[in-house]
């Protein structure tokens, strides 16, 4: 038997570090209210790009924007949702992260 090599050694993080992204808002929100989700990248270098993702009711994820900001309305209460934020920085670092949303039924008087 001949020895084995051993494994090639992990590449490099990309210049400037590796980047990671967080989303803060809301976990509950009410039928029929307008909310408002953030991203917030850290680290890589150079600008960031965004792009955020839905799925409703474990639906596919479905395209739904590229700023760090995300607004929606629900309108089914009982539903809940997941956004998903992909952010790239400018050297090439990408980072992804889940937020689960319930919407509550908007209650009347």
């Amino acid at each position: 038997m001949f020895p084995r090599s051993p494994p090639p050694p992990a590449p490099p993080p990309p210049h400037g570090g590796s980047v990671s992204v967080s989303i803060s808002g809301p976990a509950e929100v009410t039928e029929g209210e307008s909310n408002t989700w953030t991203a917030t990248a850290n680290g890589g270098t150079g600008g960031y790009a965004y792009v955020w993702y839905r799925s409703d009711q474990g639906a596919p994820m479905t395209y739904v924007g590229s700023n760090p900001t995300y607004a929606a309305s629900f309108v089914e209460c009982g539903m809940a949702s997941t956004l998903r934020v992909v952010v790239e920085a400018g050297n090439g670092s990408t980072a992804a992260s889940e937020f689960l949303i319930t919407v509550a039924c908007e209650l009347e008087l």
